[in-house]
């Protein structure tokens, strides 16, 4: 069961509601636990200074990209631009690491901001310098979700400095490490899936054992899976994963190495007294163990499309116990980690490979149970994609606001690709100032922020919808609203409707009253 967690707030009302035109005046005020966060940043570069050159030779830029940082509740701030977009407004007595600090408070809401604070995000380009564009590390964070598979029930700092390597690292491989394929997106069937479990396994099995000769034995099974599980694959279906696992996998094997250097003695430059979710990485083992329990998880999920993360990450850890300046290739152009295990390793005949595969890892009980997922799985797609009717489309794009981590996990679901299916209806969200009732019949959620719902009676309806509001803007956006439908209810700020006879699409605009 997980634990509650108990909050603590930090500082005054961490609140930001400055105009435009009084900040162009005044530098805006930033509240503690923005300030906690960019010293986090600060403490990247110090963690870095120790490691970067352990997890890359040549890796010394770490310090030249700016970061966005993007606040639920509105706030942006910019750290180390060297052009600011507009609506950014300088804030002097604030640095990091000795860099410039900018924040935009134009669309500010009334939320509360308070640590622990926790995010994702990734590399985009953001303003220009010179007619060029500035990759720039782009953060969104968010109050702190209890998540065991990610970071515990306990909210640790070293998690989120560990993400700001990961995404540094990213920037790194622009120039160093690159990977001309996009990501990959493959619906596994029962071989795929089942081939791949074994490729992870063995992956698995030689990172454990001391034997270098019993490792390479491991990574010649590795890459007789993976021979079969592509048998049917276009050539650039299985570029386009090796390129994953290289652009994924050493970004955390960027995590991994910079923990094992931390390990050979490091000295913090944050401290508790400052940061009171931070241990110094004093416990460096416990985050290590995460990522060998994470891909003792992944290799068993049959439609887990992310596996790159950890697969790769392994390959490169295996390359660089077993053959240092592996990363040489890489120097050179694009390059897979795969097909460097390749060049080390040769695949056994298939003669050996079956009998191994049922000797060592139970392919048979694998493949079965891969089997059964696989089939449940294209249930559930054809009875989702066979409704028709009133679709009704709710997006939380425009919040940024990510539907993972609300979903009731005692649902059935199934994935294929980005789309989530729900045979008995999502169940209630509920955040801040937005209330969705959830759904009782079939459900899917799709690219991240979206849930679709289809109403099949819905010719009987004498209307498609219900709506109360306190006030209008425009023709279709509505505040403090209450949309009701046949088969859900939705209360929320600030929604924009925009309707047709088949298709209700509800975006929602805000997260707190105003």
């Amino acid at each position: 069961m997980k634990t509650q967690m108990k909050i603590v707030v930090l500082g005054l009302p961490l609140l930001l509601a400055l105009s435009l035109s009084a900040a162009q005046d005044k530098a805006p005020e930033i509240p503690d636990a923005v300030k906690i966060e960019l010293l986090r940043i600060e403490e990247t570069y110090n963690v870095l200074d120790l490691a970067a050159a352990r997890v890359w030779p040549g890796w010394t830029d770490y310090k030249d990209y700016p970061f966005l940082l993007n606040f639920e509740n509105g706030l942006r701030v910019l750290v180390g631009h060297p052009n600011p977009p507009e609506g950014f407004v300088p804030v002097p007595d604030l640095k990091v690491a000795g860099k410039a600090v900018h924040a935009d408070v134009r669309k500010v809401e009334p939320l509360r901001l308070e640590q622990p604070l926790t995010g994702g995000g990734g590399i985009t380009s953001y303003g220009e310098l010179n007619g060029k564009p500035i990759q720039t590390v782009d953060i969104s964070l968010g109050r702190f979700k209890p998540n065991v598979e990610m970071s515990g029930d306990h909210y640790r700092t070293e998690n989120q400095i560990l993400l700001y390597v990961h995404e540094l690292f990213h920037c790194f491989q622009k120039e160093h490490v690159q990977v001309p394929y996009p990501n990959f997106r493959y619906n596994p069937d029962t071989g795929f899936a089942s081939y791949s479990e074994i490729e992870g396994a063995a992956l698995e099995k030689a990172h454990q054992t001391a034997d270098p000769q019993e490792a390479k034995r491991c990574l010649a099974d590795f890459l007789a899976a993976r021979a079969l599980k592509r048998k049917d694959m276009e050539e650039y279906d299985r570029r386009a994963e090796s390129g994953d696992e290289v652009r994924e996998g050493t970004a955390v094997y960027s995590e991994v190495r910079t923990l094992e250097a931390i390990k050979q003695g490091f000295k913090p430059g944050l401290t508790p007294a400052r940061d009171p979710y931070y241990g110094e990485f004093k416990d460096a083992d416990t985050f290590l163990g995460r990522y060998r329990e994470r891909l003792a998880k992944t290799k068993a999920d049959t439609f887990n499309y992310l596996k790159c993360y950890e697969y790769g990450c392994f390959q490169a850890l295996l390359l660089q116990r077993l053959f240092p300046g592996w990363q040489e290739a890489f120097a050179a152009g694009p390059a897979f980690l795969d097909e460097e295990i390749r060049k080390r390793i040769a695949i056994p005949d298939d003669a050996s490979v079956a009998k191994r595969f049922e000797d060592v890892y139970g392919f048979n009980a694998i493949q079965e149970r891969h089997r059964k997922a696989v089939e449940q799985r294209d249930a559930a797609y054809r009875m989702i994609t066979a409704r028709e009717g009133r679709s009704y489309i709710i997006s939380l794009k425009p919040i940024r606001q990510y539907l993972s981590g609300f979903e009731d996990k005692t649902r059935k679901s199934w994935s294929i690709g980005l789309m989530y299916i729900f045979p008995d209806g999502l169940g209630p969200v509920a955040f801040d100032d937005v209330d969705f009732s959830g759904t009782t019949i079939p459900t899917e959620t799709n690219q991240l922020f979206y849930v679709k719902v289809v109403d099949t009676d819905w010719k009987t309806r004498d209307k498609p919808y219900a709506l109360s509001f306190d006030k209008k803007e425009g023709d279709d956006v509505y505040f403090n609203a209450v949309l009701t439908t046949p088969l859900f209810t939705l209360k929320a700020p600030k929604i924009r409707i925009r309707a047709d006879e088949r298709r209700i699409k509800i975006s929602i605009l805000a997260r707190i009253k105003s």
